[in-house]
């Protein structure tokens, strides 16, 4: 059966199956959480608003912070799903990104102060959108450390039908495989499809920063075509 190849970190994989192939994760990067005293930095700064950029970043802060009484935002509607699992509402823009995040932020707290809880590797988008607009607190929870794996024998068979990346950083250790490969790229949203096309590769399908959204655009042009 021919499959797909994910290259996400393992702490963000979920099953997925669909009628005509399959998706194989490798990991390129795993995730490291770094020790954060959520509630002396929250409350010495009067935050009000929390923004995360992954569900990994979520999970991170609610499994140590204490004070959670705060409002919530998603760069994207699986990033909310984990906030709502602990038992809170969580708002995200319908433009999943880090632009649509920054716009929501400035729309929903003008006047407050805002968290972002965030990857150690994560864009400066979002930042340079608040700066001089809202004050914000950009808090780095996790990095993204290189697993060294090799992808060739993945990405080299018969049976691949392409590759999802799904960030700059993983786009970044993959190029050399997808040149050597020739196979199609899959990327998650507008930033890391830049990452990928500033190294002169062009994804076949961009996806809106939704995991799930863009495996299902991936099944709708494999299955047509098998």
């Amino acid at each position: 059966m021919r499959y797909v190849l994910s290259v996400r970190p393992e702490k963000k994989v979920k099953p997925v199956t669909t009628d005509c192939f399959s998706i194989i994760n490798v990991p390129v990067t795993d995730l490291k959480p770094i020790d954060i005293d959520y509630d002396d930095i929250l409350s010495e700064n009067n935050v009000e608003c929390i923004a995360f950029t992954s569900s990994y970043g979520a999970h991170l802060f609610f499994i140590k912070a204490r004070n959670k009484a705060f409002r919530y935002f998603g760069i994207g509607k699986t990033t909310c799903e984990e906030v709502e699992r602990n038992g809170f509402r969580c708002e995200y823009p319908e433009r999943m990104d880090s632009e649509g995040l920054a716009n929501l932020l400035l729309s929903r707290c003008a006047g407050r102060r805002i968290a972002l809880i965030r990857s150690r590797s994560a864009n400066k988008i979002v930042n340079d959108r608040l700066k001089g607009k809202a004050f914000f607190l950009d808090i780095r929870n996790y990095e993204a450390v290189p697993t060294g794996v090799d992808l060739a024998q993945y990405l080299q068979s018969d049976d691949c039908a392409g590759i999802i990346v799904t960030s700059s950083m993983e786009a970044e250790i993959a190029l050399p495989y997808i040149r050597a490969s020739g196979k199609p790229v899959y990327s998650i949203g507008d930033v890391t499809t830049e990452t990928l096309e500033n190294a002169g590769v062009h994804p076949l399908i961009s996806g809106k920063s939704d995991f799930s959204d863009l495996v299902k655009k991936i099944k709708e042009y494999l299955c047509s075509i098998s």
